[in-house]
Formats: structure tokens, sequence, C-alpha cells
């Protein structure tokens, strides 16, 4: 165990070696980088090192080592390296930090020897347990709409996310089927003193990079989708905040409906390829 130690304390210090990189540094490194420059991908990930202790610090007490976090972490930067756009003006850190907490998070999922939840339900899923205990504490009548309504979704993914929930596991599942005392999915998931996955998906920076996406697609196509899912921002009409189906959307803007699911299935193939696979 000493040696396990020491081993994490020699590879904190090492790190600390490497300079925080400024805005411009990120995006030249990058540039080399998508040039065939592989000392310069190599770099930007040394020197987002420490990035990756902090995220994973977050999660120590959970059930696998910060040594072990971090390793996770680490994989995740990797994979932040490779879809990192400079393009489209967001920090290295904005963009890599849903990816390190994406791999942390699977990793933790993965631990839980007796379930494999996706990695996205479980961030749902903490959201929507979360609302329930809001209701609880607030005496409100839990209901489907109240339920969207703290979430920021629609009554049928909250139907939904309900049915997913009861096939697959209570909260309440203990992680152990050897010990009815051992910690249950809600133990894993819920810790008021640290970031949980559920902030993870309500984090700024994934808000960030797919609004900053959504600027740079064609005014009507930029309407299509945020009618479609939801995502006008404050500036937006009402209408865009929320989510409509392709036969409104298309009676708003004049296209058949068919028309308006060509544009939508072309216009997420683009939108992943400027921003990787993160899932929102």
């Amino acid at each position: 165990m000493a040696q396990k130690v020491n081993t994490l304390r020699d590879y904190l210090v090492s790190i600390g070696n490497y300079p925080v990189l400024t805005a411009e540094e990120e995006k030249q490194l990058a540039y080399k980088y998508r040039a065939g420059d592989t000392k310069a991908r190599e770099r930007l990930i040394q020197c987002n090192l420490k990035l990756v202790v902090s995220i994973a610090k977050n999660y120590k007490n959970q059930k696998l080592s910060l040594q072990d976090l971090i390793s996770e972490g680490n994989l995740g930067l990797i994979n932040a390296v490779e879809k990192f756009n400079p393009d489209l003006g967001y920090r290295f850190s904005t963009c890599a930090t849903p990816w390190i907490k994406q791999a942390i998070l699977k990793a933790l999922t993965d631990n839980g020897k007796t379930i494999r939840l996706p990695a996205h339900m479980f961030q749902l899923m903490s959201k929507y347990k979360k609302a329930i205990i809001d209701c609880q504490n607030n005496n409100e009548t839990i209901t489907d709409e109240l339920l969207a309504s703290k979430i920021g979704t629609t009554v049928d993914k909250i139907a939904l996310l309900r049915q997913y929930k009861h096939e697959t596991l209570s909260f309440e599942t203990p992680l152990s089927k050897d010990d009815e005392n051992a910690d249950t999915l809600g133990d894993l998931v819920e810790d008021k003193d640290t970031e949980t996955p559920s902030d993870y998906v309500e984090n700024n920076a994934v808000q960030h990079m797919l609004q900053e996406a959504i600027k740079k697609l064609p005014e009507r196509t930029q309407i299509i989708i945020k009618m479609r899912y939801g995502l006008g921002t404050a500036d937006d009409p009402e209408e865009y905040r929320e989510e409509h189906t392709l036969e409104a959307i298309g009676d708003a803007i004049g296209l058949t409906r068919e028309r308006v699911r060509q544009i939508e299935k072309e216009t997420l193939i683009k939108l992943r390829n400027m921003l990787g696979d993160i899932e929102l």
C-alpha cells in the first residue's frame, strides 16, 4: 500500500512541472497536431494532466481509488485531444472536462458488480431521483408534469425514464448480492459534498460547446434544431426553448414534415462530427 501512495505522490509532483497553457498556445498545439505533429498532441495532454486530477478528486469517495480514477480520467483526456476543434472558439478545458468526467463515470458504473447501466442513463436517472427527493422535501405532489418541469424535459421522457428505472433496477439495489448492508446505487450517485453525475449533464461547458456549434449552422437549420430539441437560449423566442414535433416545425417555417426530418438527420451528423460523441 505504501508503494502505491508513493507512486501517486511522485506522479502528482511530476505533472506539477507542466505549465498551464494559454488559449493561443492550445490552438497552436491543436493545429500542429492536425498537421501530424505528435509531439504537439503529447504536450497538450501533459499540460492538462492536472485538470484530470482536479476532476478525479471529486469522486475519490466513490468505488475506485484516486489513482484508478486519475487513470480513467486520463483516457478521457486523450479522447478529448482527438475531438478538440480549435475553430469553434472554446478553451480546451471546456472540451476536455466532459470527456474526462464521462470516462470516470463509465468506470464507476462498470465497477458496480451487479449493474451495467449506460453512462447517459446513469446521469438521467440521477437527475430524476433528485427531482423526486426535491418534491418530497417540499411536500409537493409528484406528477410527471412537475418532474418534467424540474428536470427540463418532456412528460413522455419522464414516463420512459420511469419505465427504464423499474425494468432495470431500483436505486436501493445493493451493489453486492452477498451483503444486505452494502452500498446501493443511490449511494454511488448522491454525494452532497462533490459534483455528481447529474451535475455533469447540467455542466455549462457542454451547453457552451453545443451552442457554439449551433451558431455555425445556417439560420433555418438553427431554428429546426432549437425547436426540435428545445435548445434555444434566453435571447431566442420562447418556442425555441421547447421541444416540437417535426410537423409543428414544418408548419412554423413552411417546410414539409419529411424535409424537416431530413435536415434534422443531416444536422445531427454534422454536429456529431464537430463535437465528437459526447453524451449530452
